[in-house]
């Protein structure tokens, strides 16, 4: 997003670091890891018609990191996925430095105005064409007429070494449901900013884009949307350590992941503390979860998701309310709200319906 550190010179610098810190939160306008305490899942089930596998922007970073024979980073690379329990997990926080040097530019391509057609890599493989959405735009002004179309921000995975083909990266909040004049969508777990920080970049992106009013976006609009409260759905042992703190009970975790959206003096033992604390009766004394579902937590870091904004400005401007929901669960195994909101019947016996 333009404004968003870092900017492009800095994407040209970066390099990924075995001993620094991946966090980003120093600064003037820290910007926190996308997917936080979330994991991606390695798993081949008998009878499995597609394997699970974590995405090729993760096993791209985990393969950066293993050259490393010394390393600070909890970033393993799969291995055999029949091994026997517990099997390993793959935490899927990210920056937005790491998304950008580790992804083959499929996202440019996708958009590109200029559509080159079909390719195939060095292997033979698909590659997807140049300009696939601006192409799927065209279609559907042919076919409906000069409708609107809004644009919500969604991050492809770099193109699969095995097909050619792509997926979302994060959570795909266009695989929406439409309920009268509301919106279930995925929660995207994107980047967040401080209050100030989103309204600036916020803006900078709708004179360009120009689906929302920019004037649409003030830190009093954002917190009355309740759009600078952070929430995370968590069960005993389901968080992912971030890249600081040590410890296994679930606050222990919780406070590693969500590290980067308080301010940088914060120890994870504070933040753990003020989880804690904004969750009474969540956790027991030793910091884990009590029982055994799942909870909706809330992280009081006071930061505010610029996906999530966009989305809900846009939302607005087209007259419907937006109901977010968790979807990760469905999203690590190809799937999305869809998949979890199919309604049930029985099926009548009375005549052969199949016919």
């Amino acid at each position: 997003m333009p404004g968003c550190p870092p900017d492009a010179s800095a994407y040209e610098k970066w390099k990924f670091d075995n001993l620094r810190t991946r966090l980003n939160n120093q600064g003037k306008n820290p910007l926190t890891h996308l997917l936080r305490g979330l994991q991606w899942l390695h798993r081949h089930n008998p009878g499995q018609a597609l394997p699970t596998e974590p995405p090729e922007i993760y096993l791209a970073l985990a393969a950066e990191n293993a050259k490393f024979p010394v390393t600070t980073h909890n970033l393993p690379l799969p291995d055999s996925p029949w091994q026997t329990p517990p099997a390993r997990t793959f935490p899927a926080g990210i920056s937005i430095y790491e998304l950008a040097y580790f992804s083959d530019n499929v996202n440019a391509d996708l958009e590109d105005l200029e559509p080159a057609g079909p390719q195939r890599g060095p292997n033979g493989e698909l590659i997807p064409a140049k300009g696939q959405l601006p192409q799927v735009e065209e279609q559907l002004t042919k076919m409906y007429g000069s409708i609107p179309i809004k644009k919500i921000p969604v991050f492809f995975d770099s193109r699969s070494h095995a097909t050619g083909q792509t997926a979302a990266f994060t959570p795909n909040m266009a695989n929406l449901q439409v309920a009268d004049n509301h919106l279930i969508i995925p929660r995207p777990h994107g980047p967040r900013m401080t209050v100030d920080s989103a309204t600036r970049v916020l803006r900078q992106v709708a004179e360009q884009l120009r689906d929302v009013d920019p004037a649409r976006f003030t830190p009093q609009w954002l917190r009355a949307r309740g759009l600078n409260r952070t929430f995370f759905w968590a069960r005993q042992g389901s968080t992912v350590r971030g890249d600081r703190g040590e410890g296994d009970v679930d606050a222990d975790k919780l406070a590693s992941a969500f590290l980067d959206g308080f301010p940088p003096k914060h120890t994870p033992a504070q933040v753990r503390q003020l989880i804690i604390q904004a969750n009474p009766g969540a956790f027991d004394a030793s910091g884990s979860l009590r029982g055994k579902g799942w909870r909706k937590l809330q992280i009081p870091e006071d930061k505010v998701d610029l996906f999530e904004a966009w989305t809900e400005a846009v939302a607005e401007r087209i007259g419907y309310r937006v109901h977010w929901v968790e979807a990760w669960y469905y999203h690590v195994r190809l799937g999305s709200i869809h998949c979890g909101t199919n309604v049930l019947r029985t099926a009548p016996t009375a005549f052969k319906w199949w016919r």
